[in-house]
């Protein structure tokens, strides 16, 4: 291992200790009922799926090649965020419907989503652009006089 990616995972040390360190709390509380304890420890499994989600993407973004991977990657990892919050509402009032907040996690999870499909337009877009001699940019195409480093960049 190099001293890099020491330094990387002893950051995520901490994170990790606190993971173990509230499911342990949660299996010898003799307080919390059977349906408390089973969304705690969901929560605990999306914050280490979140954490791994994190380091991954980190990871991913080092290589151009992973571009798709590290899009997908990062959908994952905006859909679970608010799913933690929305677990935590059913602690807070467990005998209430909560699709409100879950409808919203999905219509979150969906927008994210839209993402796969928009950065395929656009880089049919720009193929077509750079066919064309045009140089696409996030506003729109621009005259061929810009940068053909613009139109290689994903």
């Amino acid at each position: 291992m190099t001293q890099r990616s020491v330094n990387e995972l002893t950051v995520l040390l901490p994170l990790l200790i606190q993971i173990v360190g509230l499911i342990f709390a949660v299996l010898v509380d003799s307080y919390m009922n059977g349906q408390q304890k089973r969304v705690l420890l969901s929560v605990a499994a999306l914050a280490f799926a979140l954490v791994v989600e994190n380091y991954l993407e980190y990871l991913m973004c080092m290589r151009a090649s992973l571009w798709y991977p590290r899009l997908i990657a990062a959908i994952v990892g905006y859909a679970m965020r608010p799913a933690i919050l929305a677990l935590f509402c059913h602690i807070v009032s467990p005998r209430r419907n909560h699709w409100r907040a879950w409808a919203m996690v999905g219509l979150n999870a969906a927008i994210h989503a839209r993402r796969c499909f928009l950065t395929f337009a656009l880089r049919s877009a720009r193929t077509i652009a750079i066919t064309e001699g045009l140089c696409a940019m996030p506003a729109g195409f621009s005259a061929p006089s810009c940068s053909p480093i613009c139109c290689t960049s994903p």
